[in-house]
């Protein structure tokens, strides 16, 4: 993984803010982090937000202190994106995240496990409200058959 570590350096600032919130009882507080709301984005250079440098964070804080409960937090926070989905671009975001994290998982280098049933599934459910949307429900569909292909979900 070639990320430079400044963004991961700036990542983990804005994780540890979200985490001190999430562990005062706001299961929603990683969002801001996640969808890359300003002043949380971590520009990667193009003008977007770097997820990949977001995990990397949550990862290395983790690993830091596996006590203090990021996994949870980044699972809640991906809970917390689905809860928000209205549109395309905040399921191609859900999907960025489950498929890095995913991806990491298989390669060895997650340093914690989401719970991938739950996730799915609440993905499901919200996505069955979704089905007179069909640009977001196709798009959901062809995620969910990416994410069966690799990951066997």
């Amino acid at each position: 993984m070639n990320i430079n570590e400044e963004l991961i350096t700036k990542a983990c600032e804005f994780i540890k803010k979200a985490h001190k919130v999430y562990l005062d009882g706001h299961k929603q507080a990683y969002f801001p982090v996640l969808v890359g709301m300003e002043p949380f984005a971590i520009n990667n250079g193009s003008g977007g937000h770097n997820p990949d440098a977001v995990l990397m964070a949550i990862y290395k804080l983790h690993k830091e202190d596996n006590n203090a409960k990021y996994n949870d937090g980044f699972q809640d926070g991906l809970l917390s994106l689905i809860e928000r989905i209205k549109t395309v671009s905040s399921l191609l975001v859900i999907y960025t995240y489950l498929n890095y994290q995913l991806e990491y998982e298989d390669k060895g280098i997650a340093t914690f496990i989401v719970d991938k049933d739950l996730i799915i599934n609440k993905l499901k459910e919200k996505m069955d409200s979704f089905k007179d949307n069909k640009e977001l429900y196709d798009c959901y569909i062809n995620i969910l058959s990416r994410l069966k292909e690799k990951y066997n979900i």
